[in-house]
């Protein structure tokens, strides 16, 4: 039981505070993604109406491509920020609370020859990649765990 109030108080006094700013962030880079998707309307029907009217797909590929690439160059950095400041805010407090011995490091992951030692993985690796490393000592058992796409 105490340990469910010393999370609910965690939670209430660290996490809330920032999870609401972050929550507002999200809502910022949402309204972003609309302002975008608005002005890309016009176009995207221009380029549509002339690629059938003259039989020729190519305005309705370049005015994809662009879109594409102003999402990738100005979208993608938003969710890239975001999801760094929500791993460092909130999810090093998690793994904190859960014991303070642990280090987590958000870029990191177990390497790969760590993972193929472990034996989970019985075919040949043919790309790997992680994040989320979190290593430490309890009690007396070493362990360090990531997400990996293999």
């Amino acid at each position: 039981m105490s340990e469910k109030i010393n999370l609910e108080n965690l939670y209430n006094t660290e996490l809330k505070p920032k999870l609401s700013k972050l929550d507002s962030q999200r809502i910022e880079i949402i309204n972003k993604i609309k302002k975008y998707f608005i002005i890309s309307i016009i176009p995207v029907a221009l380029s549509i109406y002339l690629s059938i009217n003259f039989q020729n797909p190519i305005p309705i590929i370049a005015v994809a491509g662009i879109f594409i690439l102003v999402s990738f160059f100005k979208i993608n950095p938003l969710w890239k920020e975001y999801r760094a400041q929500f791993k460092e805010q909130v999810i090093k407090e998690i793994i904190k609370f859960i014991n303070s011995s642990l280090n987590y490091s958000p870029t990191d992951k177990i390497s790969q020859s760590e993972f193929v030692k472990c034996g989970i993985f019985r075919t040949k690796i043919d790309r790997y990649r992680g994040d989320d490393l979190v290593k430490g000592t309890i009690e007396s058992t070493q362990m360090e765990f990531s997400e990996v796409h293999a």
